[in-house]
């Protein structure tokens, strides 16, 4: 496992490297992005709509570094009646490496761990309302391409995963997956 994450992580390092002549170091990227994913934890399956916001540095060309925000909603209907809405907000810094690509399409790579809070509201067929909230930590990453669509933007599509480390009082540990589009902005 240790020889795994050695081999990963200079990987990771190797694609830091000047990667393409699109993204010039000291570049920012603002990305705004909506995604439509699958949530699943012990208790129950649902779809969840996500909004994201990032802003990158460009360190190279092949490596950005920003902070991460996440707005996760979800609604849960269980088949006993019960009714469960989340809110989610996660910080955390993100981690983008590019990877070699033409002057157009730029693939990436997308690694963040940070913070959640989640607050949960359950209306039970046959007690009464009940309101949760806790604090947690997420693993997320992802693999994307941009097309640039003029000199200063791209169309950004993706797919992504998180796991998320939470209270088992508020529904435990969550896999979250989806597909991920979104539009860059180069500063």
């Amino acid at each position: 496992m240790r020889s795994l994450l050695l081999a990963l992580a200079v990987a990771l390092l190797v694609l830091g490297c000047e990667t393409n002549d699109r993204i010039k170091p000291n570049d920012w990227e603002a990305e705004g992005t909506v995604s439509l994913g699958h949530t699943g934890n012990d208790f129950t399956d649902t779809n969840a709509i996500e909004a994201n916001a990032l802003l990158n540095l460009a360190i190279t060309s092949g490596f950005m570094i920003g902070p991460l925000l996440i707005f996760e909603a979800t609604d849960q209907d269980l088949s006993d009646g019960t009714d469960v809405d989340t809110i989610s907000y996660m910080f955390a810094p993100n981690f983008r490496f590019n990877l070699p690509g033409s002057e157009t399409v730029i693939p990436y790579i997308d690694l963040a761990a940070g913070t959640a809070y989640v607050d949960l509201d359950t209306r039970l067929v046959d007690r009464p309302h009940s309101h949760e909230s806790a604090s947690g930590l997420f693993l997320q990453g992802g693999v994307g391409v941009r097309f640039f669509v003029s000199e200063h933007a791209a169309i950004n599509l993706a797919a992504r995963y998180r796991y998320l480390f939470i209270s088992n009082r508020v529904g435990g540990d969550t896999d979250t997956y989806g597909l991920v589009g979104g539009l860059s902005i180069f500063f």
